[in-house]
């Protein structure tokens, strides 16, 4: 039990990514023994790339928590990392390649880990609820509040008032206007004729 204390503490969405390259790994270890001439080569790069996809999840990981509180650099910091993930990948990929020791494209089916886990999360987001003995918050509507009303922010021109095509003219465009849409149900019902 301590053991799924300590796996409940680390980062749900991380954890299940790696139980999505795990199941993804042992499925490609199942399958593709029987396809392979050396088997133990298939194999320790087939585990070497989902060891890499693993660790460029942690590194994605990271790299996001730490680039969204930059505000504006946010974006060109996640692109570096982007980069030097795949430079890194290729840089250990083409090593493979020229010393021929393990096999690229069993490296290569292998890192396709971390895409395939980003697929099924959805469903290794249920299992570790069975696991963890939770469940997902259920969603709740938005209370209305009196009539209804919607809330218009500059630049938005399809909805405002008859007569009124823009909001330029004063400061007190920078702020929200609320518009009664009840009011303006009624209008066009009456000048269209229909209920609306």
């Amino acid at each position: 039990m301590i053991f799924l204390e300590k796996l409940k503490k680390r980062n749900r969405t991380l954890l299940e990514m790696h139980i999505g390259m795990a199941a993804f790994g042992l499925l490609c270890q199942a399958v593709g023994i029987w396809f392979v001439g050396n088997k133990v080569i298939y194999s320790l790069s087939l585990w070497l790339g989902i060891l890499l996809a693993g660790l460029a999840a942690v590194h994605m990981y990271r790299s996001l928590d730490r680039s969204l509180d930059q505000g504006d650099r946010a974006v060109k910091l996640i692109f570096r990392d982007y980069l030097i993930r795949y430079v890194l990948f290729a840089a250990i990929l083409f090593m493979i390649i020229v010393t021929g020791k393990l096999n690229p494209l069993a490296v290569f089916l292998g890192y396709m880990g971390l895409k395939v886990s980003a697929l099924i999360q959805p469903f290794t987001h249920r299992l570790c609820n069975r696991i963890f003995h939770e469940t997902d918050p259920v969603p709740e509507p938005i209370p209305e509040d009196g009539p209804e009303e919607r809330t218009v922010l500059s630049g938005e021109t399809e909805d405002l008032p008859a007569g009124r095509t823009d909001q330029s003219g004063g400061t007190e465009d920078l702020f929200e206007e609320k518009i009664d849409l009840s009011e303006e149900k009624k209008k066009l019902s009456e000048e269209t004729g229909k209920e609306v």
